[in-house]
């Protein structure tokens, strides 16, 4: 059984190699952002059109949840293009989306991980493997684990376009938010691998929650440039109190970053609809170190 291995980058976003057959009909290998909050196939650049067999097909229903990504890409509104991808050893017909700038040749959607299981240690040159799903999720627990597949509780469900959001195949996990008077809510937010910020929340929600912005930052979205509102959030994560830093933006569902993932082992399930998470400690024998092999003294030091 084939698998995908890559890496997560400087930035704590995980990067891994997908061939896409060219006009010259080889494939070549291209280092793809694993984006668990954009719900197609692939997107590439628009820039490499012409270089790749690109078909056009109808239509069909996308959304990207990729509202903090600092490298932010608007996706064409064009009808998207099909082409032949190698997906663990094996060709197979992809939806591909053309994206115009950002850093990246292109990002790989959930739509393509159905039936597959990811594991991503969130460090720094830290382990992404993507691998057949057999439908059973191995829950082995580690010291602190959160899991999500539920409907959101009562407290934050009928806010801005929830219901439509949560109807994605995407990740979602629960997570306690502090709200104005004090009390706890329940926020079921996205767990985006392609989003290198700590958390995201709609504007409409600081109404309950309280959260006021302390400054303002401006991106660029398919819509032009958008304002965005930087504030602070308290949150329970490992099962402490955590202040965190939050971005407010009007339409953008909740959701996590890899930077509050930091440290953590994530592994998501995608042989069901509705994604299951597990998050926990990265095991003792996985974790990178850093320092530098002395070999007068023949140790390992940090």
């Amino acid at each position: 059984m084939h698998a995908i291995s890559g890496k997560l980058n400087g930035h704590l976003l995980p990067i891994v190699p997908v061939g896409v057959r060219t006009e010259d009909n080889t494939v070549q290998d291209i280092d793809l952002l694993l984006d668990t909050g954009f719900n197609g196939d692939i997107c590439l650049q628009a820039a490499l059109l012409d270089h790749y067999c690109l078909a056009t097909q109808p239509d069909r229903k996308l959304f990207t949840l990729q509202a903090a990504l600092t490298t932010y890409s608007s996706l064409s509104p064009d009808a998207p293009y099909k082409s032949e991808v190698l997906w663990k050893g094996y060709p197979r017909q992809a939806s591909v989306r053309l994206m115009q700038g950002g850093s990246f040749c292109g990002m790989l959607g959930t739509d393509l991980l159905l039936y597959h299981r990811v594991t991503i240690d969130v460090v720094e040159g830290g382990m992404v493997s993507v691998e057949e799903s057999y439908g059973t999720f191995a829950r082995r627990r580690s010291r602190w684990s959160l899991r999500g597949r539920k409907r959101p509780g009562p407290s934050m469900e009928n806010f801005g376009e929830y219901q439509k959001w949560l109807d994605l195949k995407v990740p979602w996990i629960n997570l306690p938010v502090q709200g104005r008077d004090g009390s706890w809510h329940t926020a079921w937010v996205n767990v985006d691998t392609g989003n290198n910020g700590y958390l995201t929340l709609p504007a409409s929600w600081t109404t309950i929650l309280g959260i006021t912005a302390t400054a303002e930052s401006t991106e660029e979205t398919s819509n032009g440039i958008e304002s965005v509102g930087l504030g602070t959030a308290n949150i329970k994560w490992e099962g402490k109190e955590r202040t965190v830093g939050c971005r407010l933006k009007e339409g953008t569902p909740p959701l996590i970053g890899m930077k509050l993932l930091e440290g953590s082992r994530i592994t998501m399930d995608f042989s069901d609809p509705r994604p299951e998470v597990e998050i926990g400690g990265i095991p003792r024998s996985a974790r990178i170190k850093k320092g530098h092999f002395d070999s007068v003294a023949g140790l390992f030091r940090l």
